[in-house]
């Protein structure tokens, strides 16, 4: 019986169906991954652009170089439509589960795949550490300027 054409059929479906189950929880982990990356640079962001607010109202020629630079983060850290991961970062699926699930027949249907989605994982995280690289070494710069409204941009910046 072992050698039934309709059982060993019936067999390998089910692996193929438990392999593809593994699979698609595989790439709804990487979204949730994305996510949560694509999240916490939004926060630092927002964080930037209140501390970029604050000094603009000030009137001190060190409170506009630091502004120019907080500025210049956020333009190079924002992920703006353009190359494959930044677009597949944009298009993330809605957190509903019609919608994870009309993307994960898409990654099915071959619209993507689990190594692009990992690099765009990547390009999120990349981002991220980049502006919080900076965020540290224009903290470390306000904390020594004499002036109290430098020390609360510095304390801004670093807050967890």
């Amino acid at each position: 019986m072992d050698d039934d054409p309709k059982s060993k059929l019936e067999e390998y479906d089910g692996q193929l169906r438990s392999s593809q189950a593994v699979i698609d929880q595989c790439h709804l982990d990487l979204v949730v991954t994305a996510t949560v990356i694509l999240e916490d640079l939004h926060k630092w962001i927002g964080r930037t652009k209140t501390v970029s607010a604050a000094l603009a109202r000030l009137d001190a020629p060190w409170a506009q170089i630091i502004l120019q630079r907080l500025q210049e983060a956020v333009r190079e850290s924002e992920i703006k439509h353009g190359d494959r991961e930044a677009n597949m970062l944009l298009n993330l699926p809605a957190e509903t589960e019609e919608s994870r699930a009309e993307w994960i027949l898409g990654m099915r249907l071959g619209d993507t795949n689990s190594g692009s989605l990992v690099a765009a994982c990547r390009y999120a995280s990349s981002r991220l550490f980049m502006l919080r690289t900076i965020l540290e070494q224009i903290a470390n710069d306000l904390s020594v300027i004499d002036s109290p409204q430098a020390k609360e941009c510095a304390a801004q910046l670093l807050a967890k």
